[in-house]
């Protein structure tokens, strides 16, 4: 378990965590600790929101192209590749 002392020094901010956490019905430390947890879950969540996004787009081309028994491409013919470079 760790122990975190917070200095707020805004009076303000100070009142709105002391009624955030009477609303609740938590003291000021529970109350820091679950908007702290909170947070660093939707941190979590929007670092690997990429990785989501890539299984989804398959997810959702394969959606379309499925039921239509996939897609064949046809490949542009080939030129001749370059010629080897020379060392002389």
């Amino acid at each position: 378990m760790v122990t975190v002392t917070l200095r707020i020094a805004d009076e303000k901010v100070e009142k709105q965590l002391s009624d955030r956490a009477s609303a609740n019905g938590r003291t000021i430390e529970a109350e820091a600790t679950e908007i702290l947890c909170h947070a660093l879950a939707q941190a979590t969540e929007t670092a690997e929101a990429p990785r989501q996004y890539k299984s989804d787009l398959v997810r959702r081309i394969r959606e379309i192209v499925d039921p239509v028994g996939g897609i064949d491409l046809e490949l542009p013919p080939r030129g001749p590749g370059r010629e080897p470079p020379r060392f002389e």
